[in-house]
């Protein structure tokens, strides 16, 4: 599995959303709260992403059907083009 060094700063991982046409939930964390909500589609498929902002951890769920796909330690996707986006767009690159 690609290793990361840390996750991004809360702020980019916004911008890169925002750029990636994903709506973003942000009202619980506005107020204090350490989670973030992204909805939209990713790589052609409808999921809704609950990311912490405090550990970079994060669960994706089928946009339609609420069923849990993934979440950050989903080491058998390791490879899937959607879900390397994912953690690109969440952590920062060894060097």
């Amino acid at each position: 599995m690609k290793q990361y060094k840390g996750h991004r700063k809360t702020a980019e991982v916004c911008e890169n959303m925002k750029a990636l046409e994903m709506v973003i939930e942000d009202a619980a964390y506005e107020q204090g709260g350490d989670f973030i909500t992204f909805k939209g589609g990713w790589c052609g498929l409808p999921l809704t992403i609950i990311y912490n902002v405090v550990n970079g951890q994060f669960a994706v769920y089928n946009g339609f059907t609420g069923e849990q796909m993934a979440t950050h330690k989903s080491e058998e996707l390791d490879g899937e083009e959607w879900y390397n986006k994912l953690c690109d767009t969440f952590y920062l690159p060894m060097d």
